[in-house]
This record gives structure tokens, sequence and C-alpha cells, in this order.
């Protein structure tokens, strides 16, 4: 049956919304949202007064109504305000992704946007969550795209439990096929972006299947039982513009074993250094697997680059096998050896081997 209940923003309707926890709130907004509303024309001809310089290109020549990112604030999730004010004035029906990032001390949302009419992720920082500004590009059909090829989804993210390892999970639309496909990209910063190389991380399944047609990807990458992480996943038997008709699909989950989203392969030999770390800890981890004949060795310098006693390769234990966490040692002893009040360089030796992580303890 048709629900009864009021819709939660009557005013503006409510399309391609996210929700973020924002630690840095006072209890009564410690929750937000960001989504995409439509204007009324009071709500416009405000705007226009109030910010005549930060309206979309792509909506400043519409005859019709516009469409703006509006925000809301929840002291529980459950109770909803909506801001009275517009975000900014801009196209954005799916993701917007919103959180308020502790390193900048600003609020960093990703939306849709458009470039030379083609659909692109952009990117928008404000100091407070009200009075955005118009966002910028961070990922455009660019010389490796093909003309009919746009970015459509950002889905960023984070590394569960971490403040500083952004992730996003930017989906291609290739109109000519209408087929969608999904990669990875990284940040050190919240600010500049690459793709992981590799191509994409999901693709439609077989004709037919419950996924054939569509793969998108969700928000949240979180930790899952059995030792795996993962993000949600959208899946349907039919492309995104083809007639829709039931069975519509499914969700599920994209995942990967715990820490394995991307590695540093040696399909033969390599070697590799850290840079100079300050560390407090004194032992580390490795996730990473090896064929049989392979193995991994470590090697640990002092702040001079002189080999820390006993820390040599030709001291270190062989690591070998498939661990998500397996501790180095050198001749059975674990300690890093360093005095702890100077950095440490590791060095690594990797043969027929993929490292995964490095974490220390």
């Amino acid at each position: 049956m048709p629900s009864t209940a009021p819709p939660l923003t009557p005013a503006t309707g409510y399309h391609g919304g996210g929700v973020f926890k924002d630690e840095s709130a006072p209890a009564a907004e410690r929750y937000k949202m960001i989504y995409q509303g439509t204007l009324s024309a009071t709500m416009q001809q405000r705007y226009q007064r109030r910010r005549p310089d930060a309206v979309g290109a792509f909506i400043a020549r519409r005859k019709g109504p516009w469409s703006g990112l509006m925000g809301a604030v929840s002291p529980d999730g459950l109770q909803w305000t909506p801001l009275a004010e517009v975000l900014v004035a801009q196209i954005s029906d799916t993701h917007n992704v919103c959180e308020y990032d502790p390193v900048l001390g600003q609020y960093v949302a990703y939306c849709r946007n458009w470039f030379f009419n083609r659909r692109t992720i952009g990117r928008i920082a404000a100091d407070q969550f009200a009075d955005f500004p118009l966002s910028e590009e961070v990922f455009w059909p660019g010389t490796l795209e093909q003309p009919f090829e746009v970015w459509y989804l950002n889905a960023k993210t984070r590394m569960p439990g971490t403040t500083d390892y952004h992730l996003m999970f930017p989906t291609r639309w290739s109109i000519a096929d209408d087929r969608f496909d999904f990669f990875m990209a990284t940040s050190p910063d919240n600010i500049t972006w690459n793709l992981v190389p590799g191509g994409p991380v999901c693709t439609p399944g077989a004709s037919g299947a419950w996924d054939g047609g569509l793969v998108g990807p969700g928000l949240g990458l979180v930790e899952l039982p059995d030792a795996r992480m993962g993000i949600p996943l959208v899946g349907s038997p039919v492309p995104h513009k083809h007639p829709r008709r039931p069975p519509l699909g499914a969700l599920a989950w994209a995942w990967w074993p715990r820490g394995r989203l991307v590695a540093l392969e040696a399909p033969v030999e390599g070697r590799f250094a850290l840079w100079p770390l300050s560390i407090p800890q004194r032992r580390v981890r490795l996730n990473f697997s090896t064929a049989p004949s392979g193995n991994i060795q470590v090697q640990a310098l002092d702040g001079d680059y002189q080999i820390l006693p006993g820390r040599s390769f030709a001291e270190c234990d062989d690591l070998e096998g498939d661990h998500l966490g397996r501790p180095v040692t050198w001749r059975g002893q674990a300690d890093l050896g360093h005095r702890g009040d100077g950095p440490v360089v590791l060095c690594f030796r990797l043969r027929c081997a993929e490292l995964y992580s490095v974490e220390f303890e």
C-alpha cells in the first residue's frame, strides 16, 4: 500500500541523498545529510539575490525550476531538519557523498558534475555546512575514454577505521552499449585523485544473470565477517536505460579479503624501501601472498641508513605462503630493534610475491 507518511522534505523533494556522522558538530547536528532538491520560485529568487555567482552552468540556462544540493541535520539520524538555504545551485542526482574531514578541517562533498555537456565527478570543499562553492572536476572524460564514455557515480569512502586513507569507486558508463563498470581510485589528501592501475574492479555478470545488465557501487567500505571487507553493490539483469521489468536485480556485496584492495606485485623479483618513519611500535606485520617458489625478506635501517643490528636481509626469516597479518622476524625475533627516538627505514626484497600492506604494532 502507498505510504501515508509525510515526505521528509516537502518543500524541495528528495533525490540521491547521502548521510554522514559529523563528530565535529554539536549534538543537535551530529548527523548530516546532503541530497538533490528542486527549488521553488521563491527559493530560486532568494538564491539568485544572495549568490549570483554560484549557479551551475548546466542549470543557468534552464527555463524550468532549478535543482540544487540541499542539506539537513539531525541529532540521531532519525528526526531531520532541512536547512532553509540551498547549499549550492547545481544538478547532482547521484551519488551525493559528504563528510567532515578532520585533517583538512572542512566539509568535503563528491557529486555529479557536467563538463562540456558530459557527466563528470566533482568535488566541493567548504569550511561550514552551508553556502558550498560550485564543484570542481575530479574525474572527467579524457583521452583514455571513448567519446561515448562518461564518469557517472563516485562512491567515495575511506578504509575502515581511518581518517586519511581515502578511496573511491568511480563508475564508468558506456552510453553506446549502456554498460556500467567501476574502478578504484585513491587519494593521499582527499584532494588529488588517481585511478589504481589494472582496469575495472567490477563488471557486469553473464547475460541474463541478476547482475548481467548493470553493476553499481554503493556507499561505505566496511569490515565483513570471515576476514573480508566490502562495499554494497546493486545489480540488475537489464542495463541502466533499458526498459525495466521485474525482476529488477538485487543487492549484494563486492568484497575482498581483508586489506587486499591493491598490491605491490613482483612477478619475478623486485626491491623497494619505505620512507623513513618515526614510529613507537616495535613489531611489523605483512599482508601478502607468494607463489610456491616465492618469498619476501625485510631489512631494517636506522635514520643514517645503517642496518640495525641483527635486522639484515640475511637474518630475516623467509616470509612465504598466503597471510593476512604475518609477523616479520629475524632469527625468530620480532622486535624491530630500533631505539624508538629516530626514524626506521624498512627495505623489502620480493620474489614472485604480492605485498598488500605493512602494519606496525
